[in-house]
């Protein structure tokens, strides 16, 4: 059940697919409901353009008090890795709570008016699984990592 993203509580809603990007930040609770066992969990990138990826999935075990120390997991599939329909359903599952406690203030009136063009292109990385990695761009400017620690 995901309960906050970002810093923000969110409107609960159960899932069993959560989708963030680089950066991003998602607390859910897990619902510890089966027999025991070892059940496996699956992180795995997403990427609905042509741009080639490091396809690497990492895994982790859960696994109940109880369970035999050598016994197999309980396997899991991973979404395809352009699946859009989930992450689409993830996302579209995101709401405010919206309540006096945590009310949703938005602005009524529009006061600016603001035009971005996002895109995604790639750099040359020689030490990239493919050579080139996935960037991302706002108005035609990248993001370059600091050189300088704060």
């Amino acid at each position: 059940t995901v309960v906050e993203v970002d810093a923000a509580y969110t409107k609960p809603f159960s899932t069993d697919t959560i989708f963030i990007g680089p950066g991003q930040t998602t607390n859910a609770l897990l619902t510890a409901d089966k027999s025991v066992g070892k059940y496996l969990m699956a992180v795995s990138p997403f990427m609905d353009t042509v741009v080639a990826v490091d396809n690497v999935t990492a895994i982790a075990f859960l696994r109940y008090k109880g369970t035999i120390a050598f016994s197999p997991p309980v396997l899991t599939t991973t979404p395809a890795i352009n699946a859009t329909p989930v992450t689409s359903t993830f996302m579209d599952n995101l709401r405010s709570l919206n309540s006096k406690k945590f009310p949703a203030n938005v602005p009524l009136t529009v006061d600016h008016s603001l035009y971005f063009t996002i895109g995604v292109g790639i750099d040359p990385c020689a030490t990239c699984v493919n050579g080139s990695k996935a960037v991302g761009a706002i108005n035609n400017i990248s993001f370059i990592m600091p050189t300088t620690a704060l």
